[in-house]
């Protein structure tokens, strides 16, 4: 006896959302270990959901929680990292520029800025929010690898051409799984 197929993707939407709700809880406490685990899992059981059946996934807005739950978050994450470390750039560069005019060498300082460079050039930026950079630039290109092989599988799949057009109607929500 075989199962629904519909139902069993049914089990696996509502197995997800589980998921979901665990990564918000570990995103709310402080210091929670696992979370890339936790979201990489979640990433694989929606790209699962999508490849599985287009037409459920579709009607479930899968792709928008993929999104947001998989990749926003953490975007947004890193962009609010980078503006406190910058804001804390700021709040602190003319702090070390008040604290070097005193030290005698009033010639050394004519001509620089507020944030203590020559001209229109702007300052170094710390050691910290080059790190943080690094690494949400190789999230970047992580997710952007994610979507690209997610799109492969999809063309593959759903037997699309290289223009999108799809080669058989009737056999859209039967998935590769």
């Amino acid at each position: 006896m075989t199962e629904d197929p519909q139902a069993i993707w049914l089990e696996r939407y509502m197995s997800t959302q589980g998921l979901e709700r665990k990564l918000k809880e570990m995103l709310h406490q402080k210091g929670s270990t696992g979370v890339t685990d936790a979201r990489d899992r979640l990433r694989e059981e929606y790209e699962r959901l999508i490849l599985t059946d287009i037409i459920l996934a579709q009607s479930k807005d899968i792709e928008h929680a993929l999104w947001k739950n998989v990749f926003y978050i953490v975007i947004d994450g890193y962009r609010r990292k980078l503006a406190s470390l910058t804001q804390n750039e700021k709040t602190q560069a003319p702090q070390q520029n008040n604290s070097k005019r005193g030290n005698g060498n009033s010639g050394q300082n004519q001509g620089r800025n507020n944030n203590g460079n020559r001209g229109n050039k702007k300052p170094v930026p710390s050691m910290d929010y080059r790190k943080v950079s690094t690494k949400f630039r190789a999230f970047i290109q992580e997710a952007t690898g994610f979507y690209h092989r997610l799109i492969q599988n999809l063309a593959s799949c759903y037997d699309l051409n290289e223009m999108g057009a799809v080669g058989d109607v009737q056999s859209i929500s039967v998935g590769c799984e």
